[in-house]
């Protein structure tokens, strides 16, 4: 099984891809592109993301560009259900998203096709709305929890939710081999 958050559920969707020891997919608040689909165009795909509001652009030497989430928007716009103090940590430790990979598109056959998937929506998420979360789930045809209030960082705010989803998944896939 693999498990993806955000533009991890990209990586997932392309690495497990032939991978016949992957029996689930797991989405949490994750991006589940098509192929020729980035990121940055589900983003777009329906109103209500503040991730171009909220990004933090830091030029590196070679010319390409990491994208961080402004401190000073990272506890309303990327984990609101989460304790400011928990927020402030998050927000000076996090690991930045490359701007070429939010823009790529999905290249190759994408493994929810193949393989089945689980998607636990945050009910609350600015960076990547409810209603794009539910278009990928819905056209992927994953198994889907909807965590009402959650923000992005839903796997933080509610644990038990995401462990449950996620037990679910290996539960159900074991029965099944």
């Amino acid at each position: 099984m693999l498990v993806g958050h955000s533009y991890g559920g990209a990586v997932i969707s392309t690495a497990a891809e032939g991978n016949a020891n992957v029996k689930a997919l797991v989405y949490l608040a994750a991006f589940v592109p098509e192929t020729g689909e980035s990121a940055q165009a589900l983003v777009e795909k329906f109103p209500g993301s503040t991730v171009g509001e909220s990004l933090k652009p830091v030029p590196l030497p070679d010319g390409q560009v990491d994208l961080y989430i402004d401190p000073k928007v990272f506890h309303p716009h990327f984990a609101a259900d989460v304790s400011a103090e928990e927020a402030a940590l998050y927000s000076i430790t996090q690991r930045p998203a490359t701007g070429a990979a939010l823009g790529e598109p999905a290249t190759g056959p994408q493994a929810w096709h193949a393989i089945p998937s689980y998607n636990l929506i945050s009910g609350a998420d600015k960076i990547i709305p409810p209603v794009t979360q539910e278009f990928m789930a819905q056209r992927s045809g994953a198994k889907t929890q909807v965590v009402e209030g959650a923000s992005h960082m839903v796997f933080v705010s509610r644990p038990g939710a995401t462990v449950a989803l996620i037990e679910t998944a290996a539960q159900e896939q074991t029965l099944q081999r």
